[in-house]
């Protein structure tokens, strides 16, 4: 997300910022209870570095929840059963 996207939030319940998480700002340290990431991963060049700031990030006992794009020529072997599918990387 970039500041011009943020400009075009329609949110009003919630207060929406651009923060570079690798700043690892001391005022946010475990400060969010669930972080969601949605088709983000694959595109960090280096995920273990992201998702420890990720985790940086993330409260005690606090829930990450990633989704990664799969489409089923990707996962076809691993789909057991074949209405259900995980990604395993």
């Amino acid at each position: 997300m970039n500041e011009s996207a943020l400009k075009q939030n329609v949110a009003r319940l919630s207060n929406i910022f651009c923060y570079d998480i690798y700043q690892q700002d001391p005022s946010l340290r475990q400060r969010f209870d669930l972080v969601f990431l949605f088709d983000v991963l694959e595109h960090m060049a280096d995920e273990d570095r992201f998702l420890r700031a990720v985790v940086f990030h993330l409260a005690p006992g606090g829930k990450l929840v990633v989704n990664v794009p799969a489409g089923k020529w990707r996962i076809q072997l691993m789909m057991k059963p074949p209405d259900m599918c995980a990604a395993i990387r």
